[in-house]
């Protein structure tokens, strides 16, 4: 047999694979299960973020106190209301400094008169100006540490302000909107599914092919339990034998289109069946392999994409026609659906905060380390 008989013999056999087995066989949606499990591994975990350091405030403040001690004493007295320095002005105005950088450095000179008031022993420098300086080497100190100064406040302003949603994540981890991505509602387990809130409806009288479609107005793909139990949960007459997904996550009820939809405890034993979650911290690496290889999984007819099982007529839950997820256009006009108007957003998100807060903390790290440099 030549090569090219061989391939025509292959192409002719795999075609004849396709068309006789169009109905789905036990276990037919086992990857999508799998694939939809790496992602409930996740549940509950801490995410693998960086302790970003607060801003060096020592460090800095210590410049700017030796700043102003070793700046002329006709300078120093313009910060105070009496001679002897009890009090200091409350602005630069009452303090008449005009056109001299007080717009930008008004905050830092206050707080370093305020070290040096009457009696004050909040003075970081006065240990090391003892003995005091001569007036020759306060001049030059001047000049330098006053230079030193400035560039302190030029790199202070690198250091970096968190965004809302790095302080959500840095405030409470992990962030409860990965929670309501997987499971839906209020629900932060498997346990706590309920029927409806993977759906963010009642679906029992909507037909499954829209429930399971993400592009149509009566899409029910709230979260990633939605999507496996239209991945996963057997239609009402046309259903396999040992299950769509699994035997051992085959839910006991059925999910019949239009009449009644899956029971809270199929929910449950659906969510249950990916096991339980490692206690290992969550990192932006497995986020994204989770994500890439769920959408790996999606093959198209025509334009539109599916995850799980399709034969043709809709993913109505019928071994013969879908037990899958619909993503209408993904081929065309909405590419980035699965990315952006799924629960797969949350994670997706969720990366790019991670990575964010690495960035963050590194910027804040390089700050303190100019400041702490600076003050040695």
């Amino acid at each position: 047999m030549g090569a090219l008989t061989k391939v025509l013999t292959l192409v002719v056999f795999v075609r004849a694979q396709r068309i006789s087995g169009l109905d789905m066989t036990d276990g037919g949606n086992r990857q999508e299960h799998a694939a939809l499990c790496s992602v409930f591994a996740m549940a509950g975990r801490k995410l693998d973020i960086p302790m970003i350091d607060p801003l060096a405030e020592d460090d800095y403040k210590y410049i700017q106190e030796l700043n102003f001690t070793v700046a002329p004493e006709t300078w120093q007295k313009k910060f105070y209301k009496e001679a002897d320095r009890t009090t200091v002005h409350g602005d630069a105005n009452a303090a008449s400094l005009q056109n001299v950088g007080e717009e930008r450095h008004w905050p830092d000179w206050k707080e370093a008169a305020q070290a040096f008031r009457k009696e004050s022993k909040e003075s970081r420098v006065k240990e090391l100006l003892e003995p005091p300086l001569t007036s020759t080497a306060r001049v030059i100190a001047a000049v330098e540490v006053a230079a030193i100064a400035a560039s302190a406040w030029t790199i202070k302003q690198d250091y970096p302000v968190l965004t809302a949603e790095q302080k959500a994540y840095a405030a409470t981890n992990p962030p409860p909107d990965l929670a309501k991505a997987l499971f839906g509602g209020g629900a932060t387990t498997a346990e706590t599914v309920t029927a409806n809130d993977p759906f963010g409806k009642s679906v029992g009288s909507t037909a499954r092919d829209q429930i399971c479609d993400v592009g149509h107005a009566n899409s029910g793909i709230k979260c990633a339990t939605a999507m496996l139990a239209c991945v996963c949960e057997p239609h009402n007459a046309q259903a396999t034998t040992n299950g769509e997904c699994t035997e051992k996550a085959k839910p006991v009820g059925n999910w019949n289109g239009g009449v009644s939809g899956p029971s809270q405890a199929d929910m449950q034993k659906l969510a249950k069946s990916c096991g339980t979650p490692p206690s290992t911290k969550l990192t932006r690496t497995e986020i994204r392999a989770s994500v890439t290889h769920l959408r790996s999984l999606i093959h198209f007819d025509t334009n539109d994409g599916y995850l799980g099982h399709y034969s043709g007529t809709g993913c109505n839950g019928s071994k013969g026609h879908g037990i899958c997820v619909k993503f209408t256009n993904l081929m065309t006009s909405d590419k980035t659906q699965f990315e952006t108007k799924t629960w797969v957003a949350k994670f997706v998100q969720a990366a790019e905060i991670m990575d964010s807060l690495q960035q963050t903390a590194a910027k804040a790290a390089a700050v303190n380390a100019q400041l702490k440099n600076m003050k040695v």
